[in-house]
């Protein structure tokens, strides 16, 4: 899982390593250097999940409890911390994990019952509670959709549906919602896409579909032309990427997109 400058590896025994700048002292091994190679972090438990922000970490252990550690600026550990610096420790009072993601300074976690919890910056509605307001503590989606999967970008989200919905929320500045009538939405908004869809990818304001036949749609900001259309126009409707076929996994940074 790769961050803004530390990217954090889980091992084939549910051992969490992190390697990349550390120069401030948030790579979660109680050091303020550069690991040139990825290290055990031995003050973790073993996990199952493991997640990268930006300046942000998370865990979820065997038992599905979520550890976080990092910058903790808008609460987005989750729980008590110090605003820097903040050492591993466990967000209680949570129900069992699966899975978890994170963002610049949001955090989502879905729970082993289906459920969505978000919690951190909320300032473009990113957190689909509704409104605007930060949120200090893991707070659940009032929501019945129970995704399969997440994806976040920088201020927006994406959601998987069970059937194969792709449903978005956050900001849309740059049209990652996949419309052009708001400029954010603090609520799930279902995005028109012409196929059943098996993948989701979110970019730093851009966001991505993989479809069951193998197609690859793309929309949002296109400034580095990480859509992949071959221009640098943005779009605000899902396109399919024509020049690759047969996709089955996708991925996206900051200003860039993969598929395999």
């Amino acid at each position: 899982s790769a961050g803004f400058s530390i990217n954090l590896g889980l091992t084939e025994t549910n051992k969490v390593a992190a390697w990349g700048n550390s120069s401030i002292g948030i790579g979660g091994n109680n050091q303020s250097v550069a690991i040139s190679a990825p290290e055990l972090l031995t003050d973790l438990p073993d996990a199952l999940a493991i997640a990268s922000g930006e300046h942000n970490f998370a865990i979820i252990d065997l038992q599905g409890r979520i550890y976080t550690w990092g910058m903790n600026v808008d609460g987005v550990l989750g729980r008590n911390a110090p605003q820097l610096n903040a050492k591993p420790d466990l967000i209680r009072d949570l129900p069992p994990m699966k899975s978890i993601f994170m963002s610049q300074g949001s955090a989502f976690a879905l729970s082993k019952d289906g459920d969505i919890y978000a919690w951190g910056s909320n300032s473009a509605g990113q957190l689909g509670l509704g409104n605007l307001e930060t949120q200090l503590r893991p707070t659940r989606i009032n929501t019945s959709l129970m995704p399969t999967t997440l994806a976040a970008g920088a201020t927006h989200v994406l959601a998987l549906s069970p059937n194969g919905e792709v449903l978005a929320w956050g900001s849309n500045n740059k049209g990652q919602l996949g419309t052009n009538t708001v400029h954010y939405s603090p609520a799930p908004l279902k995005i028109k896409l012409p196929e059943s869809m098996i993948g989701i990818a979110a970019g730093l304001h851009f966001s991505l579909a993989l479809s069951s036949s193998g197609n690859l749609y793309a929309w949002g900001w296109n400034g580095f032309g990480q859509l992949g259309l071959g221009d640098t126009i943005d779009r605000s409707q899902p396109t399919r990427i024509k020049n690759i076929t047969a996709v089955k996994s996708i991925s996206a940074g900051h200003t860039y997109a993969v598929a395999t």
